[in-house]
C-alpha cells in the first residue's frame, strides 16, 4: 500500500468512529487548538500500525523511516509509536532511526512519544534503552528522557 494510500485508509476509518462529544472533552483536556476527532482508545487500537510492521517488515519499515520526517507531526509521532508493544519483536534499528529524525523537535507531542516509546521497550531491554539516552542525551528533551528511564531502577 503507497504511503497516501496508507493514510488516507488510517484517516478515513477514524473520521468513521469520530464521536463530536468526546472531541470537545479530548481538545479542552489537550489544551490544544488543534481540534480532534473524539476516537476512543480501542478503536484507534484496531489500526495499530505494530500488526503492519509485523507483517509486512520491510515495506513498512520503509513507510516509517519516511514518516519520520514527514511535514505532519501527528505522521511523525505514529512513526514513533509504531511499535508501542512489541516487546522483543521491536527493530531497535527502526526505533533509533524514527527517533534520531526527531530528536530537535521541540513539539510536546513528539518528545512524550520519543518518551514513551522507549520507556515501553525498556521493559523488554532496559540496556539498549540506557545506552541510547546515554548516546543522545544532549539531543533528547528532559522530558523525553525522564520518560524513558521512569521504569528503570536507577
Amino acid at each position: 500500500m503507497a504511503n497516501a494510500e496508507l493514510i488516507a485508509a488510517i484517516r478515513s476509518e477514524l473520521r468513521a468512529a469520530a464521536d463530536p462529544v468526546r472531541a470537545g472533552g479530548a481538545q479542552a483536556y489537550l489544551k490544544s487548538e488543534m481540534s480532534s476527532l473524539g476516537v476512543r482508545v480501542p478503536a484507534v487500537r484496531r489500526h495499530r500500525l505494530r500488526g503492519l510492521l509485523q507483517a509486512h517488515r520491510p515495506e513498512m519499515a520503509a513507510v516509517l523511516r519516511r514518516w519520520s520526517t514527514d511535514g505532519d507531526f501527528w505522521i511523525r509521532r505514529a512513526s514513533i509509536t509504531a511499535q508501542l508493544g512489541a516487546k522483543s519483536a521491536t527493530d531497535t534499528a527502526l526505533l533509533g532511526d524514527v527517533i534520531e529524525a526527531n530528536l530537535a523537535d521541540r513539539e510536546f507531542f513528539i518528545r512524550k512519544a520519543i518518551g514513551w516509546a522507549l520507556r515501553d521497550f525498556s521493559a523488554t531491554d532496559p540496556d539498549w534503552v540506557r545506552g541510547f539516552v546515554e548516546r543522545h542525551r544532549a539531543g533528547l528533551s528532559p522530558l523525553s528522557i525522564a520518560e524513558a528511564l521512569r521504569k528503570l531502577p536507577r
